[in-house]
């Protein structure tokens, strides 16, 4: 009896453990979409500007024209590959 008691105490804290993680996981997310929110309108705006002044030479600098909504995903990959 002792064992089983102390198996399911120790799942307990597993699940309590996780469960404290997981917010700050998410905290951390929402801020990192805070300042991507933030830089947006920048950002896109440099695409914008890279594209008229260099046309064609990236690929993924359209995708600033054509799909904005797919931006904030892809946000970094595109400025690490056009600039």
């Amino acid at each position: 009896m002792k064992i089983q008691n102390h198996k399911s105490t120790v799942s307990n804290n597993g699940r309590v453990a996780l469960k404290g993680l997981l917010p700050k996981k998410l905290d951390a997310i929402l801020k990192i979409h805070k300042l991507y929110s933030l830089l947006f309108p920048f950002l896109l705006l440099s695409g914008y500007l890279y594209v008229s002044f260099v046309p064609g030479l990236c690929q993924t600098s359209w995708w600033l024209v054509f799909k904005p909504s797919v931006f904030f995903f892809h946000a970094r990959y595109i400025l690490v590959s056009c600039c």
